[in-house]
């Protein structure tokens, strides 16, 4: 029967085949140490990644000096066809603790022409990206809810807004995105007055 091997020619061939045997090749050693590297990579990468969830190199006086002070997107309710244009403008940043930032500014609702002005108040953890935002003092009709909030995240180049609206009593939800753009003008509640018919995120 033939040998898979070739046969040992002055004994040359079965040296060279027992450096193989015993791991002596340099292309061997070289995959070896290629391995090993590799391996220690993976484990300094895990043991290098945060424990905790600082995914950003960010804290509030970075949040307050880089946060777009306009943004503007939409807002659709969950099983609604419907979208909602939506700009939102912050107007005063100021740190809390534990790395926390409280934005408060203005916001408004359009409804295929049915405009609600509100005021809105965010807090975002400078850690994590995440946010809370409640809006208040609807002008406009009765019917726009304000009993609850969007909870989300900003991107990491905080560019963008996507947060999900949850209403505290009923718990229905919709679903908010917004990039940075444009700032809209917040006047005080007297000068903007109430839109005769407005309905724009209603109960």
């Amino acid at each position: 029967m033939q040998s898979d091997r070739p046969s040992a020619v002055g004994g040359v061939e079965a040296d060279h085949e027992i450096g193989l045997d015993r791991g002596h090749c340099p292309l061997t050693r070289r995959r070896r140490r290629t391995r090993t590297a590799l391996a220690l990579l993976l484990v300094t990468a895990a043991v290098a990644a945060p424990l905790g969830t600082r995914s950003f190199a960010y804290d509030a006086a970075a949040i307050i000096e880089q946060l777009p002070r306009g943004y503007i997107g939409f807002f659709q309710w969950d099983g609604s066809a419907q979208t909602q244009q939506v700009a939102i403008t912050f107007t005063v940043l100021q740190p809390l603790a534990d790395d926390k930032v409280e934005a408060r500014g203005c916001g408004r609702y359009d409804a295929s022409g049915l405009v609600t002005e509100i005021r809105v108040k965010m807090q975002v953890d400078a850690v994590t990206l995440k946010f809370e935002m409640w809006e208040l003092d609807p002008i406009g009709s009765a019917g726009f809810t304000t009993d609850g909030s969007h909870k989300g995240g900003l991107s990491s180049d905080l560019q963008r807004l996507d947060a999900e609206w949850e209403t505290a009593s009923t718990g229905a939800k919709g679903k908010l995105h917004l990039g940075a753009g444009p700032t809209i003008s917040c006047g005080a509640p007297s000068a903007r007055g109430p839109s005769e018919e407005a309905a724009a995120k209603p109960s």
